[in-house]
Parts: C-alpha cells; structure tokens; sequence
C-alpha cells in the first residue's frame, strides 16, 4: 500500500513517489524545518513488522554513518514513525547506472573513465572503512548528466573478518545480485573487500559493453 494518504513521515513533508520496491518506497520529500530536500526510504505497510527488513534499514544507517565521502550517498537519519520505520538521506536525482546503460552506452562513452575512476573511488572509501558493501551491481550506482556517481544501498554490508576469524565465521545467507556476484559469496562462504572489487570489475564489464560479462537461464548455471 502506498504512504500516499499520509501526508508527513516524521518531520518530512512528502512530495512524490519516486520508486515502489519489494518491502520499501523511496520519496522525494521535504525538510520544512532546513528547508532541504531528502530522500526517504520507508517500509510498505506489510513489512512495518518485519524484523528483518527494518534490520536492514537501520543497517543501513549505521553503514551510512561511518563512511562519509562526496561520491557516497549521505544517510541523515532513522526512525519510527506511527510503527513505519524510514530512513531520510540525501536527495540526488539522478537515474542509476543501470538505466543509464538502457539508454544508450554510446551516449554517456565520453562520461566512462569519469564514472569508473568516480564509483571507484566510492568503493576504496568504503572498503577503508572496514566494510564490504557485498551488492555492488549499476543499480547502486546513481550518476547524473555530467557523470557525477553516488554509491547507495548499504542494506547488505557487512564488516569485513580479518585473519583467522575468516576460518570460524558461520556459513553466511546468499545475499546480492549473482549476475554480479563473486564465486565464495554465491557458496555462502565469509566474503572481503575482494569480493566487491569482483563484482565492481562485473559492473565495468556491463557499462562498457552494454551486458553483464555473465548469463544463464538460472541461478545455479549462472
């Protein structure tokens, strides 16, 4: 159900629907107290009690708070209001890379050293923060016309296991997109900073050549 009939998510005046997901909605929104436009990501109503889908919100504030950067998305807040959690962050409007691709890779060709050298910079702050991002793919890359990237979605990190802790860490849950996955995350096994660079060397792949560097017509082919 849409949060349309609502008129105010915490102090944010919401202004328009931008995307409806699985378990979340994403809204243009209004600071009226700062005057700044945000973003907010609020559970849909069927999921306002999922433990584990309001875990990744604020999972995904936690991530956000440590890993300030200008080509990283901002998260300002998290909270609950009238039982819906929400998060409010930076609004950039600016279509993901993925989208981008759809229209035409010869369009943004001049822009592609500018995107790779920028969502890799993103990627090396995050990895010296201790985190692995673990959902690295062009959807979670926004870039505008002039080729400016943000990295979002944090849902997913986790901090990386250093030396012998990698040996007792407990079989994880297979989590991310596998067309961009590394080989040890789709087994399930403990994952670092270089399973990302793998999955970030899938999404170069895909914005130089307009697909994924790997297809299947199911999970466990691919």
């Amino acid at each position: 159900m849409s949060l349309a009939p609502l008129s105010y998510v915490g102090p944010y005046r919401l202004l328009n629907l931008v995307a409806s997901g699985h378990a979340c909605q994403i809204w243009q929104a209004a600071d009226d107290a700062t005057q700044r436009i945000v973003c907010i990501k609020a559970m849909q109503d069927k999921f306002c009690k999922d433990r584990e889908q309001i875990g990744y919100l604020r999972q995904e504030y936690l991530v956000g708070q440590s890993v300030r950067h200008p080509r990283i998305i901002e998260i300002y807040r998290f909270d609950v209001d009238r039982g819906r959690a929400y998060l409010a962050m930076e609004w950039y409007a600016a279509p993901n890379l993925k989208n981008v691709i759809r229209q035409g890779a010869e369009k943004i060709a001049h822009l592609m050293p500018k995107i790779i050298e920028q969502s890799a910079e993103a990627l090396a702050h995050f990895h010296q923060k201790g985190w692995v991002h673990r959902d690295i793919k062009p959807e979670n890359f926004l870039v505008s016309q002039q080729g400016e990237v943000k990295m979002i979605d944090f849902a997913l990190a986790v901090k990386a296991r250093r030396g012998i802790a990698r040996w007792f860490a407990p079989k994880a849950k297979i989590q991310g997109t596998r067309s961009y996955m590394a080989p040890e995350q789709i087994r399930g096994e403990a994952v670092d900073q270089r399973a990302d660079i793998y999955s970030f060397g899938c999404t170069v792949y895909h914005l130089v050549a307009g697909r994924p560097p790997f297809t299947a017509t199911s999970s466990n082919e691919l």
